[in-house]
């Protein structure tokens, strides 16, 4: 998938313009600002997730494959203290960080990768690092991106590496997407 091709020719549909509205009952649960370290928000895109986390006082890393995300992402988190970054998720950088904010990454990969996806999220956390995963479990269609999963798909996937320390359907939701996501907290166990 050409992921800069589809931000030049406007091709990203996954773009509601704003945060993902569940991220504001994830933070009811679990205080992002009270995250001493870097939250990591994976193919950020335009930056909506990371912007709104910044303005929450957490420390952010906005990072993203397509330069033309990123650009869109520092005109959207100008004069934030957030860090944007050109990079490649699949390869972990030597510093890690205390949390991960899972919105739209997972879904949009052919779902083959999912295994080297997971590898790759414990190798960013630090040791009990915390992952915040909102899944979207059954999209319009077949093909994708993005491609739907299941519980147990997240299980066997993350099983290794985390354990759940809460889970559960949100109740925000963008418009149609309503019942189809899945919010799930997980702790590096290794």
């Amino acid at each position: 998938m050409d992921w800069n091709e589809r931000y030049r020719t406007g091709d990203t549909p996954w773009d509601k313009g704003t945060h993902a509205p569940a991220l504001e009952e994830i933070d009811r649960a679990w205080d992002f600002s009270s995250i001493p370290g870097k939250i990591l928000v994976p193919g950020c895109g335009a930056g909506h997730d990371a912007r709104w986390l910044t303005q929450q006082g957490a420390r952010v890393l906005a990072l993203d494959i397509a330069p033309l995300a990123i650009e869109m992402a520092r005109e959207n988190l100008a004069g934030l203290p957030a860090e944007v970054r050109e990079g490649d998720f699949f390869k972990p950088e030597p510093e890690s960080v205390d949390a991960i904010f899972e919105h739209t990454c997972f879904c949009a990969i052919e779902p083959e990768r999912r295994r080297d996806y997971a590898r790759a999220a414990a190798s960013w956390l630090a040791p009990r690092g915390v992952y915040f995963g909102l899944f979207f479990l059954n999209p319009d269609g077949e093909e994708g991106p993005p491609y739907g999963c299941t519980l147990a798909e997240l299980d066997e996937l993350f099983g290794q590496s985390f354990e759940i320390l809460a889970e559960w359907q949100p109740e925000a939701a963008y418009p149609g997407r309503e019942g189809r996501e899945w919010v799930r907290i997980l702790r590096r166990t290794e």
